[in-house]
């Protein structure tokens, strides 16, 4: 007898679910959580970053390559932008509004005695010259996508190769899927 699947978009929230209710479960034991469970969430996060990273690196440089005008990238590109400023002005709003009407349920932290230092940060000298990376692999190997689009910007004639790898990247994370 064939057993009925469980589709994916209920086992997401089934496991968001879990995860909320895990997370307030240990609300009271910070240490065991920070010691226990955060390695699990580092692990998850580093393997997600691990198969996204290449599809978007193959998956833009395809579409750059494959594109015979010029003009056309500029005019996406804007187009993108925009498209992406707007969803995440919506998700922005929809997680204030959210966090706001669920406020009450979680317990507040006292941040009494709790100092901040912040680190170092870059100029935009050096922002720009870390742009242009010495190597190919440095800005794949630490995810660094602005990079990744203009290594993509940069190579045009491994049409065929990206292709290939894209449609390998995308098959390694499909079967990894289920």
């Amino acid at each position: 007898m064939k057993q009925k699947k469980i589709p994916l978009s209920l086992q997401i929230f089934l496991a968001l679910g879990l995860g909320i209710a895990v997370g307030m479960a240990f609300t009271g034991n910070p240490t065991f959580a920070v010691s226990y469970i955060k390695p699990f969430g580092t692990i998850f996060l580093n393997l997600l970053k691990f198969v996204v990273v290449p599809i978007v690196f193959f998956s833009i440089l395809s579409g750059i390559i494959s594109m015979s005008d010029i003009r056309k990238v500029g005019s996406i590109g804007v187009k993108t932008l925009v498209y992406y400023t707007c969803t995440t002005a919506g998700a922005i709003v929809l997680a204030m509004f959210l966090a706001n009407l669920f406020k009450g349920f979680f317990t507040v932290i006292d941040p009494t005695g709790v100092t901040f230092e912040p680190g170092e940060t870059a100029s935009f000298m050096d922002t720009l010259v870390d742009i242009f990376p010495s190597n190919i692999i440095a800005p794949i190997w630490g995810c660094c996508i602005l990079v990744i689009i203009n290594i993509g910007d940069a190579v045009k004639s491994l049409e065929k190769l990206l292709s290939v790898c894209g449609g390998i990247t995308t098959r390694v994370a499909a079967a990894c899927a289920g």
